[in-house]
């Protein structure tokens, strides 16, 4: 374990997360818990640059540390499977991306679940043949979700969510892991999915975020926040099919935190809305209803490990440029 790194000391680090993820679960008395990883689980070059002395495996490794049974579900959306969205610093699609991520949890004899196509319109089905077929050769279960028209806290959300439920089990399945291959892959639908099919059953659900960037409480202009916004400069202006302009993540003021604002960003601060609308429907909804705002759902003590703030934000900077240079030229390209 590396130590007393001139910018960012992983004990520190450790120390943090770990008992502040304990104390998100001490006391209370779940039957399902569902963790959503915020960035890449495993090679997580991205945090590695801006953070140097940060390990690229880490998350996988503290959240294997604790919940070494958990089941992984793998969230990819089809848009990204059709555009053969490329994870530039690995040189490979995301479609390669979900059989390499799978492969490898399997490899260290992790519980499988099945891969989650996201945001699947009908005239998109024959364009995943491929992808759905290699899944199948593989032996690897998958789901597709139709893109809801309504993604916003109302009843044509529940609709949705009512025919579409990709995850199954009962108190058995304790505790799930959501990840995906790479930003925008529909990881949070999959959350509240599997919080919503609980809620119904009668189950007592529990979730948060295993969070990295951005951090919650470094000033908004920070490098490292701000590089986190130029890690999604890939995404703006893609167009979907039906029409609408993705134009990326961007770092917001979290208003809603009980401690002071906080750093989040629009779609965390959107997520929440529904996190909040869902579980209100449900008497058994009464752990949710304990999260104040976005940046209450997230664990992230990534400020705790920086001793070198200088440094941190040279690392971010250099970043930014990269981040600008890269997409200044590149389309489809997620790093």
């Amino acid at each position: 374990m590396e130590t007393n790194h001139p910018a960012f000391n992983i004990d520190l680090y450790l120390e943090k997360q770990i008992s502040a993820i304990k104390g998100r679960l001490a006391d209370k008395s779940f039957d399902r818990l569902v963790i959503e990883v915020g960035g890449k689980l495993i090679d997580d070059n991205h945090a590695v640059r801006c953070l140097p002395g940060y390990k690229k495996d880490l998350k996988f490794e503290i959240l294997n540390s604790l919940f070494p049974d958990a089941r992984y579900v793998c969230a990819v959306s089809a848009n990204d499977i059709i555009n053969k969205t490329v994870r530039k610093d690995m040189h490979i699609d995301y479609a390669a991306e979900v059989f390499r991520l799978v492969d490898g949890l399997k490899q260290c004899g992790k519980n499988i679940g099945d891969v989650i196509i996201m945001r699947v319109r009908e005239t998109q089905r024959p364009l995943l043949d491929d992808f759905c077929s290699r899944l199948d050769s593989s032996h690897i279960s998958y789901h597709m979700i139709p893109e809801c028209e309504n993604y916003s806290p109302g009843v044509g959300l529940i609709e949705h969510l009512d025919g579409n439920l990709p995850l199954s089990g009962g108190k058995e399945d304790n505790t799930t892991i959501v990840f995906a291959p790479g930003a925008g892959s529909g990881k949070f639908g999959v959350c509240l999915a599997s919080i919503y099919l609980a809620l119904k059953s009668g189950l007592v659900p529990f979730y948060m975020k295993m969070e990295t960037f951005p951090v919650w409480n470094l000033p908004i202009d920070h490098p490292v926040n701000k590089a986190y916004e130029a890690a999604t400069l890939d995404v703006i202006g893609i167009t979907r099919d039906n029409g609408e302009i993705n134009i990326g993540d961007h770092i917001e003021i979290d208003s809603g935190f009980k401690d002071g604002d906080a750093i989040s960003y629009n779609r965390d601060l959107e997520n929440f809305k529904l996190l909040k609308y869902v579980s209100s429907m449900f008497d058994n909804g009464v752990l949710l209803s304990e999260y104040e705002s976005a940046t209450s759902m997230g664990v992230n003590c990534i400020a705790d490990g920086i001793i070198d703030d200088a440094a941190i934000r040279a690392a971010g900077q250099k970043e930014i440029a990269r981040r600008h240079k890269e997409n200044h030229c590149t389309d489809n390209i997620s790093i």
